[in-house]
């Protein structure tokens, strides 16, 4: 979310944001692990939570 300043990515089974810094090395965080690979990933319209889907089961993370 260019917003936030972070973008939010599936890697295999982890969950990562990566800062949008264009000056320097970006950090890459590690917010959850998954038990499927590559899964499918939304921002709540405020920005505040991040809902994914890991199988059949779906998720909501508070982000801020």
């Amino acid at each position: 979310d260019a917003r936030s300043g972070y973008i939010v990515v599936a890697d295999g089974n982890e969950i990562k944001t990566i800062e949008a810094d264009p000056l320097g090395q970006p950090n890459v965080y590690n917010l959850s692990e998954t038990k499927t690979p590559n899964t499918k990933l939304s921002i709540s319209p405020d920005g505040t939570h991040l809902i994914y889907l890991d199988g059949q089961n779906l998720y909501t993370l508070k982000i801020r």
